[in-house]
């Protein structure tokens, strides 16, 4: 027993750099074939995901690898899709590649496969496309939730755990959430150092883990700049709910049924709160934070019980800002 159970064919065979010799989508489905009945054979228990391509969400990848694949009996031998859904440059709900994602599942559906899992086994951003990473950071993580809360990624796995140089304008060299592994690189005597992204990555896994893969997610029509979904959590044995916005911060005035919700940060710092009308009113940037409640309530209300200003509240380590919070049921 190898301890896993997961297997994957191939990386991006609809990239040259990848596929050399050009093989076809049908020759991949042979490929996919003699994996899968070799991988079978010495492990009954595996789940064997088939595809593994970029550029999902233009039509001719979907037509010829996707379709094409489908057509050699691609279903026959994979037990999910693997996909790879960057966005590049886009911050996710700038193209909201999951209604791309959505469409390969409702094609498998189509041809007699229901609910097929998916799996988004590389995305992310890269620094060198002028991207801070704190910005960085906030983004792969709405393209995680919009991923788990649309039920369209049973497995998300960002790329990638450590940056492979120190070149700050190489795309390649600056996917990663620590610095290089390289002893050559090292900061100060250690390698591996970790960034911002991989703070509010792990502060997400702690959130998320627990939360059921499939069917689960429940996104909130909040009308375009506010983001939230909720997720029932083994591990809390409530709710959790992440919110984010996507364009600009927001006060926001939810109504959520409990006297008691725990508030974490985007880091995972937590803070107990009350209401004793379980109406809470939240200040949300594009950093997500996450409640967790027993909610019994789950709706934006048009009015917010409190504003804040300023926006940005700035102050150095030991200092203090002042943060004015308006009452605005007296106004």
């Amino acid at each position: 027993d190898l301890g896993f159970h997961l297997y994957e064919l191939w990386n991006e065979p609809n990239l040259t750099v990848f596929n050399p010799l050009n093989q076809s989508p049908e020759e991949l489905v042979k490929m996919q074939k003699a994996f899968y009945e070799t991988v079978k054979s010495v492990d009954s228990e595996a789940e064997i995901s088939g595809l593994s391509i970029m550029g999902i969400d233009t039509s001719s990848v979907f037509d010829k690898w996707y379709k094409g694949t489908a057509a050699a009996g691609l279903f026959n031998y994979a037990t999910a899709i693997s996909l790879h859904p960057y966005t590049m440059q886009n911050k996710p709900e700038q193209v909201y590649i999951n209604n791309d994602i959505q469409k390969y599942k409702d094609y498998a559906a189509e041809n007699g496969i229901e609910n097929i899992p998916i799996w988004n086994t590389e995305y992310g951003h890269t620094t060198a496309d002028n991207i801070p990473d704190k910005e960085r950071a906030s983004w792969i993580v709405r393209d995680t939730l919009l991923f788990k809360l649309n039920n369209v990624g049973q497995i998300n796995i960002p790329y990638n755990l450590e940056q492979k140089g120190p070149r700050d304008n190489d795309r390649e060299d600056c996917f990663g959430f620590t610095s290089p592994g390289y002893y050559d690189y090292n900061i100060e005597g250690k390698t591996c150092v970790p960034m911002a992204s991989y703070a509010a990555l792990a502060a997400m896994n702690y959130m998320l883990i627990g939360t059921d893969a499939q069917n689960s997610g429940e996104m909130l029509e909040t009308g375009g700049n506010f983001h939230t979904g909720r997720l029932q959590s083994k591990k809390f044995g409530k709710q959790v709910m992440p919110m984010w916005t996507a364009n600009k911060n927001e006060t926001v005035t939810l109504s959520l049924g409990t006297e008691n919700v725990d508030f974490y940060d985007g880091y995972g710092n937590r803070q107990a709160l009350s209401s004793n009308d379980g109406i809470y009113s939240f200040y949300v940037t594009g950093r997500p934070c996450y409640l967790v409640g027993d909610f019994k309530d789950y709706k934006k209300l048009e009015e917010n019980k409190f504003d804040f200003e300023p926006e940005s509240p700035k102050a150095s380590n030991g200092g203090t800002a002042e943060i004015v919070v308006k009452d605005c049921r007296n106004t």
